[in-house]
């Protein structure tokens, strides 16, 4: 994907266009090293996709917020899968284990 057409996603982006959010070290994004977010209007869809049901923990439109946030003061970094829908940031750390991911994925 052309990286004017990112850029425009990210730009676009807001919080009612977020499925879902991961923010933590990079991996295999599982939720065991991070942690999924949800907005209140997202979190029936999302025990549907993951295929068991998103606790009240995992529901805050603040923290999917601030992932839109950062994306977007890091816009130029930004890339997207375009199969599973993520506008994402992985940034490095000291050592290749410190590495974190800041993912949202999109409607």
């Amino acid at each position: 994907m052309a990286a004017t057409t990112v850029e425009q996603l990210v730009e676009d982006l807001t919080v009612d266009g977020v499925v879902k959010t991961y923010r933590g070290k990079d991996g295999c994004w599982c939720g065991c090293r991070g942690r999924w977010s949800y907005t209140p209007a997202s979190a029936e869809q999302g025990s549907k996709d993951r295929g068991y049901e998103v606790l009240a923990e995992d529901v805050s439109e603040t923290r999917v917020r601030n992932v839109v946030t950062f994306l977007k003061a890091h816009a130029g970094e930004v890339k997207f899968d375009e199969t599973s829908k993520v506008l994402y940031v992985t940034e490095d750390g000291a050592r290749d284990r410190d590495r974190r991911a800041v993912a949202a994925y999109v409607r």
